[in-house]
């Protein structure tokens, strides 16, 4: 659809923004490189698809059912079983 490109400029200019900030603070230990991407689809799917390029991959969790400490969404599910370079999922913040 025409306007899933307005979207898809948006979440790209804001995850440039986001990784520049963290990327500024760390100093001397930043990354030889990070690649932003942003697209459409589903998104264990399309991460999924994204790692044969990857090192690593770090996304976030936010399951909303189970018992609290061991909740991890579907997503992050999903991608842990399929992923083909090591991944970390973080907790949401407290």
């Amino acid at each position: 659809m025409p306007q899933d490109a307005v979207m898809l400029q948006q979440a790209r200019t804001a995850a440039e923004n986001a990784v520049a900030k963290v990327v500024s603070e760390l100093g001397d230990t930043q990354p030889p490189t990070v690649k932003v991407t942003a697209m459409n689809g589903f998104a264990a799917q399309e991460l999924i698809n994204a790692l044969c390029d990857a090192d690593l991959l770090v996304v976030g969790s936010r399951g909303q059912l189970g018992f609290p400490p061991l909740r991890l969404g579907a997503t992050s599910t999903k991608i842990a079983n399929y992923a083909s370079c090591p991944i970390v999922i973080m907790p949401p913040a407290s």
